[in-house]
């Protein structure tokens, strides 16, 4: 399976689109709101690129907050940058594993996605599904094998 596909595959199943739809959002509405509320924090843009460094954890420091909410809402927007961060890894660690097992057997989320859509594959693509799926069976019993 090439590369692009197994990744858009991996996205589909994490939702990582909607994750980063989310995280625009919140991210602009966390930096607007610490923009209306802190009085260091004067333009959309000082507002943007004190988010920018928060989620990125730079913290260059030639913009700070000063007020108890700016304070507040700019440690929310850091967590959340911290999870987007970790979310973000996490996908691409996926990817990665799926790559190296995809190189023995084949990758186990491709072959669960082919499942999944076995009415849309050709008789060629569901052929190779089950020579496939029985390379993985055969591995499989032969790891139990060596375990016992």
């Amino acid at each position: 399976m090439k590369n692009i596909d197994l990744f858009a595959i991996i996205l589909r199943q994490t939702k990582t689109v909607h994750f980063l739809v989310s995280f625009i959002f919140v991210f602009t509405i966390l930096s607007l709101l610490i923009m209306v509320v802190d009085p260091n924090i004067n333009t959309v843009s000082d507002a943007v690129w004190l988010g920018f460094m928060v989620v990125t954890t730079i913290g260059f420091g030639d913009l700070t907050v000063s007020s108890l909410l700016g304070k507040l809402l700019t440690v929310l927007l850091g967590l959340y940058g911290i999870l987007a961060i970790g979310f973000i890894t996490g996908v691409g660690a996926s990817w990665l594993f799926e790559k190296v097992k995809e190189n023995g057997t084949g990758s186990v989320t491709s072959m669960v996605y082919q499942l999944e859509h076995l009415d849309e594959l050709s008789d060629e693509q569901i052929q190779s599904l089950s020579h496939q799926v029985e390379r993985t069976a055969t591995t499989l019993s032969g790891l139990k094998r060596d375990k016992a």
